[in-house]
């Protein structure tokens, strides 16, 4: 009753006054010090004092005083005691401006209009601080007062790029993120800004901990031309474009068919009659692959330049050869190349008759006739007694042979030539190969090999017609050694 009265009073006096407020018409409340407000019993909830030591107005909420600014957000800051918060109590973007601009949003997902359907995206619940700007990007900048420059900043760009800017070592700069247009999108990692500065990656050990390198990225001077290095376990600069203190292992397989090689290969053990088919030169310029032939006879490949200089589409068995794109084509970059080569020729009357395999003749050596039988297998079966054959004096590397043929009628079906070795008592298949365009005229087979002799081998062949009529040839093989 008695705050109804006063409320009338004061409505009654304000309703009488004119232009001038005469200051003995003002309202006001009852003044007391800290001291004397704290000794005031009996109070009622609602009621208000003048604190003349802090100078503010206090409320009575029932059980102590309050100020009656701790219910308002004030430019020079608020006391505040537990429970007290800046915000919204309803499901209301809660939004903080500068200059009109919305700068910072705090409220769910789905309320600030930012739930989209893709994974992470998704989830109208998830409570966000989304910061804004002008012109749809947005910036964060710290604090870094021992930065020369490039003060600490995560940003977003025009092309909705988002990064992630800021100092190192006072002078020096750092900057993570994505890059790039119309869907066309990259990560970069920047260090800066004299050349040298190294991107390093450690792990933590609890253990000791202590933080433990693990490898590094970093240029190879303090230069504007620095040349990249990259160090695995080096603990320093990199002395080579990549230095890996320890191991490396690459990819190696044994198929049991033809394999068409890519990035996922490296050496390739053959066992058995299979094709190797190399990527486009042109695709992959550096890549180098290993082809290791364990299997009886060279096996296909696609061509490459081998040591010689000379196109070759094998792999001569029980060899290795070693191949490198530069860009253009495959070159073998084997080690052992031989640097001096030369041949040999041998002529006879080789013999294609009754699909039987021939050899030259033990009776008449090399040079006479090509017919003593050796069965009509797949290949020859070569005896290791009484056989004419080629002795070899050191270890060396049969790279080719070119046979003449001179048919004394044309022969049909299709003929072929077989080359081996004795070595210890034993036949090694070095391949069978095919001879192309016979007829009673002079047509030349030229062939790679690259087979890898041993000092006392025997070089040893013999000839065979399939489906064909009897003919023999006035033939001559041309055999080209390197060592």
């Amino acid at each position: 009753m008695k705050k109804q009265f006063l409320l009338f009073t004061l409505l009654l006096i304000t309703g009488f006054s004119y232009g001038q407020i005469e200051s003995g018409l003002l309202f006001g409340l009852t003044k007391g010090t800290t001291a004397e407000i704290n000794a005031i019993s009996g109070m009622e909830e609602g009621q208000m004092l003048y604190n003349t030591d802090t100078q503010e107005i206090y409320v009575y909420d029932g059980s102590a005083w309050v100020k009656s600014s701790n219910s308002n957000w004030l430019q020079n800051g608020n006391t505040s005691s537990n429970g007290s918060f800046l915000g919204t109590t309803n499901d209301v973007a809660m939004d903080i401006k500068s200059n009109n601009i919305s700068m910072l949003q705090f409220g769910r997902r789905q309320t600030l209009g930012l739930t989209q359907s893709y994974p992470d995206y998704n989830d109208n619940d998830q409570y966000l601080t989304y910061v804004k700007g002008n012109n749809g990007t947005s910036a964060l900048q710290f604090q870094a007062d021992a930065a020369d420059f490039y003060k600490p900043m995560f940003f977003t760009d025009s092309n909705g790029n988002f990064r992630l800017k800021g100092s190192a070592a006072q002078t020096d700069l750092f900057e993570i993120g994505s890059t790039g247009t119309s869907n066309n999108g990259e990560v970069e990692f920047i260090i800066g800004d004299d050349g040298a500065e190294p991107f390093v990656f450690k792990r933590y050990d609890y253990r000791d901990q202590l933080k433990k390198e693990l490898f590094r990225i970093q240029g190879s001077s303090n230069a504007q031309t620095a040349k990249p290095r990259v160090g695995i376990n080096t603990g320093q600069l990199a002395n080579s474009t990549l230095e890996v203190n320890g191991s490396v292992a690459t990819a190696i397989a044994s198929p049991s068919s033809s394999l068409t090689l890519d990035e996922t290969h490296h050496t390739v053990i053959i066992t058995s009659n299979s094709s190797i088919t190399l990527p486009a030169a042109n695709s992959c310029e550096g890549r180098t692959y290993i082809v290791k032939n364990t299997y009886g006879s060279a096996i296909n490949i696609s061509t490459y330049v081998d040591n010689t200089g000379t196109n070759s589409t094998s792999v001569p068995s029980n060899s290795v050869v070693q191949l490198q794109s530069n860009g253009s084509v495959w070159h073998s970059v084997t080690p052992g190349t031989p640097t001096i080569t030369y041949s040999q020729t041998f002529s006879g009357r080789a013999y294609f008759y009754n699909n039987t395999w021939y050899s030259p003749n033990q009776t008449y050596g090399l040079g006479l006739y090509w017919n003593q039988s050796h069965g009509t297998s797949s290949s020859p079966s070569y005896n290791t007694t009484g056989l004419a054959g080629l002795p070899i004096t050191r270890n060396e590397t049969l790279i080719k042979f070119v046979m003449k043929n001179d048919f004394n009628g044309n022969p049909s079906g299709t003929q072929y030539i077989n080359l081996s070795v004795l070595r210890n008592g034993s036949f090694i298949n070095i391949g069978t190969y095919t001879i192309t365009g016979g007829s009673t005229n002079i047509t030349m087979s030229n062939q790679d090999v690259n087979f890898e002799l041993q000092e006392n081998d025997l070089l040893v062949w013999a000839c065979r017609s399939i489906s064909g009529i009897n003919r023999f040839s006035y033939a001559s093989i041309t055999f080209e050694f390197g060592y």
